[in-house]
């Protein structure tokens, strides 16, 4: 056998480069290649439902600070003043009232537009990505339903242990204590909320204030009830069963209701 070098292949025809030429010229041009950017996400609180609702209650939050200035000076007041609070609910002028009737209603947005945000902090892409889109843009009306729901179920399982006892001398004062408390969250809430489109240091405020302030309106209130059944020779069994039966069901139910949906 003879070795094989490129001077003993000198003798087949050199047709190879335009042969090639010939075949690239029969095939199609190349597609345009295409930019792919980063893939949009559908936010939880970057669309027009929660935009408009955060820009309304702001706009309502104002119009309260402002209208209803005295009557937040005293509801800071009675926070931490036994004998003022008592003078108050012994009023209880029909301002003073009209005030925390429209702090209950603001307080559904308010606790509905802070678990979109928290939700959309903690789970934001599987929640987003187990819902429709148009679901996804209405998040914040279907939790105000569910938090409107809640507190209707918690005034009615009140209104059946106040028709069941027959004890008005407490059903009212526990109410007034609820909706005074509740007044006091939407307070304190509701400026935390201007920082949820925020990205970065915005989040890291509206986490860090909502913890506080939720676990401070947590450990009031159940300081505040227990002291509140107390005064009436409740016992803590009982004051337990309350907190589970009309505080506690309700939330629980409506979550893992929502949970397990998705």
């Amino acid at each position: 056998m003879y070795p094989v070098t490129g001077d003993s292949l000198s003798f087949l025809p050199d047709y190879a480069s335009g042969h090639l030429d010939r075949v690239a010229a029969m095939l199609p041009p190349p597609a345009p290649v295409m930019e792919v950017g980063p893939v949009d996400t559908v936010s939880l609180v970057h669309n027009l439902p929660f935009e408009v609702s955060l820009v309304a209650l702001l706009a309502a939050y104002c119009f309260v600070i402002y209208y209803y200035r005295g009557c937040i000076l005293s509801l800071l007041r009675l926070m931490h003043n036994k004998a003022y609070a008592e003078k108050v609910y012994a009023e209880q002028t029909f301002f003073f009232r009209v005030f925390l009737r429209l702090m209950g209603g603001l307080g559904v947005w308010v606790y509905s537009m802070a678990i979109v945000k928290a939700v959309d902090m903690i789970w934001g892409i599987p929640v987003t990505a187990a819902l429709p889109p148009w679901a996804v843009q209405w998040m914040v009306v279907f939790v105000a339903v569910a938090v409107a729901l809640v507190e209707v179920c918690q005034r009615v399982a009140i209104g059946l242990i106040g028709a069941v006892t027959r004890d008005t001398g407490t059903i009212g004062p526990l109410l007034y204590m609820r909706r005074v408390l509740n007044a006091t969250a939407v307070v304190l809430l509701t400026p935390l909320l201007v920082f949820c489109l925020s990205p970065g240091a915005g989040e890291a405020v509206f986490a860090a204030g909502g913890s506080v302030v939720v676990a401070g309106l947590l450990l009031l209130f159940f300081v505040r009830s227990y002291v509140f059944f107390a005064r009436r020779g409740v016992s803590i069994l009982n004051w337990f069963l309350y907190l589970c039966a009309v505080e506690w069901f309700p939330v629980s139910f409506f979550v893992l209701a929502i949970v397990r949906n998705l």
